[in-house]
């Protein structure tokens, strides 16, 4: 077994917080009734050619990785949600009151899973049009006219893609929902940061840590924004859509490429180069997180303790195995 510390990271849900290890993940989430659900699942994909390993391929599949444990997530956070609706109106017989809340409740389940499958289908086509598609339009605008050169014309690509990211989040930010979001997005990175400090994940342990940390989404996402401008200065200024078709094709090598950068940063806190190449990403959490309520806190902090509970459990068992093994041969 490796002696490399495991990592633990996570993301916010509606209200509630995911966290991950390399072998579990868990989902916190608060009821308007102030009680806690807890949810703990084996990681679906484990398994993977050696290959997929790979420095900066294991990037892009850690992408993937992110989003389909998201969605999960997401799901089941948004099921619990439901789940808080306000039952049938006072009046209303027993019997029409549980057939309203049985019907509420099937539908409830089926709505949510299409209406945040297709939240999620919908912000990615938003997402690729407003940070790809739209950039990319409003440089062709300026060629051949103001800007011939290829690099700068790929620069400006670049400086209205990091604008509307700064903006769109910005204006989400102002969103109440999005708000809590943002305060449990700031839970889960207090959590962390108690955890990876070696204190006790205690409630009052982590008033001492700040919501900023180094291997957030954030960071990942604003690398990744400008490392596109350095890459698709190399490409070819095509037609249109050839443009638009290479630049996707290329997201996934850049994604890598962000991915090892994070890691880098997160197993060698002290380098002055990786923490000035991280620094507008960390400036930039100040917009993604919120300082969170205590009741907000506890869920990020029962989330972690029940990932580390369960991988710590796998490992015992597989070191036990391998002691029996050891012992029969």
């Amino acid at each position: 077994m490796s002696g490399e510390p495991l990592m633990y990271g996570g993301q916010a849900v509606i209200r509630g917080v995911m966290m991950r290890s390399p072998r579990f993940f868990s989902v916190a989430c608060r009821r308007e009734s102030g009680e806690l659900c807890l949810r703990v699942e084996p990681v679906p994909f484990q398994a993977r050619p050696a290959f997929l390993k790979w420095p900066v391929l294991r990037g892009a599949m850690a992408l993937v990785d992110a989003l389909r444990l998201g969605l999960r997530a997401l799901l089941w956070s948004a099921s619990v949600a439901a789940e808080d609706i306000e039952p049938s109106q006072a009046g209303v017989s027993n019997r029409r009151a549980r057939e309203a809340e049985k019907a509420r409740r099937v539908a409830g389940s089926a709505v949510n899973d299409i209406a945040v499958g297709g939240a999620l289908v919908s912000g990615l086509g938003i997402g690729i049009f407003l940070f790809i598609i739209l950039p990319h339009m409003i440089s062709g605008w300026l060629h051949p006219a103001f800007i011939q050169s290829r690099f700068a014309l790929n620069a400006v690509e670049g400086a209205v893609r990091i604008s509307f990211f700064l903006l769109y989040v910005a204006l989400i930010g102002l969103m109440p929902n999005i708000r809590e979001v943002f305060q449990y997005h700031g839970a889960e990175h207090r959590a962390i940061n108690t955890f990876e400090a070696g204190r006790p994940l205690d409630l009052d342990q982590t008033r001492a840590f700040g919501v900023i940390h180094v291997r957030c989404g954030t960071n990942f996402i604003l690398i990744v924004l400008v490392l596109s401008i350095f890459a698709f200065s190399f490409l070819p200024w095509s037609s249109p859509l050839e443009r638009v078709l290479m630049r996707l094709a290329l997201l996934p090598l850049v994604a890598g490429v962000a991915y090892e950068i994070i890691r880098l940063a997160g197993r060698r806190p002290g380098s002055r180069l990786l923490a000035a190449l991280l620094a507008p990403g960390l400036w930039l959490q100040h917009l993604t997180t919120r300082p969170p309520a205590d009741d907000q806190v506890e869920v990020g902090l029962a989330a972690l303790r029940a990932v580390i509970e369960a991988e710590n459990g796998a490992r015992q068992e597989e070191a036990a195995r391998a002691s029996h093994a050891a012992a029969a041969g």
